[in-house]
């Protein structure tokens, strides 16, 4: 089709250099004219193009909006260049398939399956439409080779879609346009510290891209999955994170400011040398996962007890003593970890009633109290390498458990209540002093259990 703006076919033809490249094209009605000319131009010039692969998306074969799954599109076909009759049936098979029925387009996710379909190409393009929203900017830290971005509908009054700047800039690839090549991407503010041009270029980062109603170059889901692992980066976005990683950092105390970052939901410290928990995390109205493994804690604070929104700690590898903590207020606990630590005692008072996942190895335990029968919900109990001489027979009241470890303990028997543990799908009492004809009546009570002994 004929176009006024003829970017792509300048960008090729200045940049000759490119050698077994892999086209990556958006391929729908508005970029019918954009992708037509990566075609002709590659037909004009077949013995010296340097175009060897094309990917060609169409945003899912016209599936609907909530049909789409980022990553999981489809709507993405391919062909080698060596032949062009089999391109051109490339083209239209794509046309035929469909044409995206909505705004936003998967050009990541077409990245994506193109490098995979053909590795060993040299140069990746991304033949982009400036006027649309990449719907899957989440999917960007999982390209690690350069794109180079041709932009097509970019004008100095509507500006570049700052989601294709971030495409070039973070994976050290380029931008193209009608008039310019640029490489070496950097980034010049004005006051407002928004994007406004690339220093050493006259090129205008658009105020109102696309995707404006996002308020950002990407997508929610992007900052879902994305994991901050440096904390002045994450109180740049402070508004925006969910997930921070501040471990193997040598901190003694969790920093106050983290209190700054109001949606954090998952907060990983390990492997640090901290030695309490604080007001800020444990009153913190967002966070779900809270993962202190490997520190210097000795105590659990009791009133992390009334934080209702923890789904989700690990304390294992610490010096905490006791479990004095009943738990009872925290209404969506699913998994608690206190393996290695220096335990004793567990309080009666327990009382995590929505518990699911609950390790307890390499402690000093020589009791489990009659009250651990109220995890109604427990799937998996592990007290490996402890000092219990008896369990109670009020194990038996955990009828949705899976897995029940009691290795390398004082155990000579064991309550034979445990025989009504019908989902019980793996025990294992692995270094207790039991004898092997003790273990068979176990088995034989179990009949659809795996117990293991060694």
């Amino acid at each position: 089709g004929e176009h006024p703006e003829d970017v792509v076919t300048k960008v090729l033809d200045r940049n000759t250099q490119w050698k077994n490249a892999l086209v990556v094209g958006d391929w729908t009605g508005s970029m019918y004219p954009y992708g037509g000319q990566a075609l002709l131009w590659h037909t004009l010039n077949f013995k010296t193009s340097g175009l060897d692969y094309f990917a060609l998306f169409n945003d899912g074969d016209d599936k609907s909006y909530n049909e789409k799954i980022i990553g999981e599109t489809g709507g993405i076909y391919f062909e080698q260049a060596d032949n062009i009759d089999r391109v051109m049936h490339l083209y239209r098979l794509v046309m035929l398939k469909g044409g995206g029925g909505d705004g936003p387009e998967n050009d990541l996710e077409g990245i994506l399956k193109a490098i995979k379909k053909y590795p060993y190409h040299q140069d990746l393009i991304l033949i982009a439409d400036n006027n649309a929203c990449v719907r899957d900017m989440e999917l960007l830290d999982s390209i690690k080779e350069p794109v180079k971005v041709i932009v097509c509908g970019y004008t100095d009054l509507r500006g570049l879609n700052p989601q294709y700047y971030e495409i070039a800039l973070r994976t050290g690839g380029s931008l193209h346009t009608m008039e310019l090549d640029l490489y070496n991407l950097q980034v010049k503010l004005n006051k407002k510290k928004k994007l406004k041009t690339l220093a050493g270029q006259k090129i205008k980062i658009s105020s109102a891209p696309p995707c404006a109603n996002r308020r950002n170059a990407f997508t929610t889901e992007y900052y879902k999955n994305k994991i901050y692992k440096d904390l002045e980066e994450a109180l740049k976005d402070k508004r925006k994170v969910v997930n921070l990683d501040l471990s193997n950092k040598g901190l003694s105390k969790i920093p106050k400011r983290i209190k700054k970052i109001s949606r954090l939901r998952n907060l990983v410290l390990k492997n640090n040398k901290i030695t309490k928990i604080p007001k800020h995390i444990y009153s913190s109205a967002w966070i779900t996962n809270l993962d202190l493994s490997n520190n210097q804690i000795s105590e659990i604070p009791a009133k992390l007890d009334d934080n209702r929104q923890l789904k989700r700690i690990d304390l294992s590898h610490n010096k905490i003593k006791s479990i004095d903590l009943s738990f009872s207020n925290l209404k969506g606990f699913r998994y608690l970890n206190l393996s290695n630590n220096e335990i004793t005692s567990i309080s009666k008072r327990l009382n995590a009633r929505p518990l699911v996942y609950l390790y307890l190895d390499n402690n000093q335990i020589e009791e489990l109290p009659a009250t651990i029968s109220r995890l109604k919900y427990l799937e998996e109990l592990t007290i490996s390498g402890n000092q219990l001489t008896e369990l109670t027979r009020k194990i038996s009241y955990l009828k949705r458990l899976k897995v029940l470890d009691l290795s390398y303990n004082q155990l000579s028997k064991l309550p034979t209540s445990l025989g009504r543990l019908k989902k019980l799908e793996r025990l294992i009492l692995t270094g207790n002093p039991m004898s092997i004809e003790y273990v068979k009546r176990i088995q034989e009570v179990l009949p659809n259990t795996v117990v293991e002994f060694q």
